[in-house]
């Protein structure tokens, strides 16, 4: 750590189209660009979000924000297709770079950043498969929940060409990251793609492989056994399943809960698509207990491709949906009823909406706060929105300066937080000296002054 020769935390501010998140379903966002974007970056193409803390993925960079907004760090390494998937837990942010060439082309990595004391984001490691060939796209996607990492590698060729695997890693007592167990299909087969979506939560991962049985797909149920092992546990796939359905093309898992996506499912139309919630009953089995369309679905609008699930919250992307343009995209929200069922409660479009947009490419939700990617706005230097929560915000005071914040990202970014409603002009006076933030020179500050002496990196 070295807090000399910068400050604890810069809030840098980036395109901001709300400043209040109001209530979670209207459409009133907080718009995220990348200050130093540019066309083709797909800012966007991949989010994830972990209480107030939004990771975005784009073309060889992922970019950190709170979820009102405040630019917090851009992290980058030397791979190609750094960025491709992102995941974040806890303060730990897992990277996926599948054009990474360590063991052959294209044969992928993945990256662990850890957030520090101050705020900042430092690489902790470089997770590769140990037995990582050519062509695996080992990071294609990735997952991360309480130490424990799913890496795809919808490329290996365990089971035939393209058939496909995932790697579990986990975090040792002494902070380095060991691969436990990698996982394939009981039955896979070439052209697969098993490992093209992954999610995990609670011991339990569930992969996705969409090209299974010529199309319709199919996605994998795996849970860690008190040994520490994997065992794939059940195979899952849709009670109405056909060819092209690309059942499996998203996953998402929460509290013995699965949201299956199929955006190439044809109920509304060609390509229209459809997501499955399915939930885990009693005796450990999974049951297919919904199957969710958009309310005024239609050809190639591709709902589905993505799919976030919190707390009886799934929201569902359709990326292809044309409301405001040709694929300028959605999302739409459910909400599991006290009854079980699930029902739609709202769409969500874009207020700057346009042609090519692809809102809702990408999507993630944590604690009432969704996140929808658009890689596509602005001709593809693209951008993510947040639709918020409730929380209070206010001045947030640290020595490089001030922001309005929640009391929760105050915290975190190690800032004191003056209450609901604050102004920064409510912060006192800035104080060089000052490493810690509380105002006053101590110990503590010479402490860190020494403990980063040297040369600054």
């Amino acid at each position: 750590m070295r807090y000399i020769c910068t400050s604890i935390m810069a809030f840098a501010s980036l395109c901001i189209t709300g400043t209040s998140f109001g209530d979670f379903w209207k459409p009133t966002p907080v718009k995220l660009t990348a200050s130093d974007g540019e066309m083709g970056d797909r800012f966007g193409k991949i989010v994830a979000i972990d209480g107030d803390t939004c990771l975005i993925g784009a073309s060889n960079a992922a970019y950190v924000y709170t979820s009102n907004g405040s630019h917090v760090a851009k992290l980058t390494a030397d791979s190609d297709a750094f960025g491709s998937s992102v995941a974040i837990d806890a303060g730990i942010a897992v990277i996926g770079a599948w054009g990474d060439d360590d063991n052959g082309i294209f044969s992928g990595s993945a990256y662990v950043f850890e957030q520090q004391a101050d705020g900042t984001w430092q690489q902790a490691a470089k997770l590769t498969a140990d037995d990582g060939a050519q062509s695996d796209y080992f990071g294609n996607r990735v997952a991360l929940d309480a130490g424990i990492a799913v890496i795809g590698a919808d490329g290996d060729d365990d089971n035939g060409s393209g058939s496909g695997s995932a790697y579990v890693f986990e975090q040792q007592a002494d902070g380095t990251w060991q691969q436990i167990a990698k996982l394939t299909a009981d039955d896979g087969a070439a052209g697969d793609f098993f490992g093209n979506r992954v999610a995990l939560d609670a011991g339990v991962a569930v992969i996705g492989a969409y090209y299974d049985e010529f199309g319709t797909g199919s996605a994998y149920v795996f849970e860690q056994q008190v040994d520490g092992t994997w065992q794939q546990i059940t195979k899952i796939t849709a009670d109405d399943g056909s060819g092209g359905d690309a059942f499996g093309s998203s996953v998402a898992l929460d509290a013995g809960v699965a949201v299956i996506g199929a955006d190439g499912d044809d109920d509304n139309g060609s390509g229209s698509g459809s997501a499955y919630v399915y939930e885990q009953q009693a005796n450990g089995t999974w049951q297919q207990i919904a199957k969710l369309t958009a309310d005024d679905g239609a050809s190639g609008d591709g709902f589905g491709e993505s799919v976030a699930l919190d707390a009886g919250v799934a929201v569902i992307g359709a990326d292809g949906d044309d409301d405001n343009g040709n694929l300028s995209g959605s999302a739409y929200v459910f909400e599991q009823q006290g009854d079980g069922t699930w029902q739609q409660i709202t769409k969500i479009t874009a207020d700057d909406g346009a042609d090519f947009d692809y809102f809702g490419w990408s999507v993630a939700t944590s604690g009432g706060i969704a996140v929808i990617g658009a890689q596509g706005n602005n001709s593809s230097p693209g951008s993510a929105y947040v639709y918020g929560s409730n929380a209070a915000t206010g001045a947030c005071c640290v020595t490089s300066g001030c922001d309005s914040l929640t009391e929760a990202s105050c915290t975190s970014l190690g800032g004191t937080w003056l209450g609901e409603g604050s102004l920064c002009d409510d912060c006192p006076a800035s104080c060089a000296g000052d490493i810690t933030g509380d105002g006053h020179l101590g110990i503590q500050d010479l402490l860190l002054m020494l403990e980063a002496w040297g040369p600054c990196p």
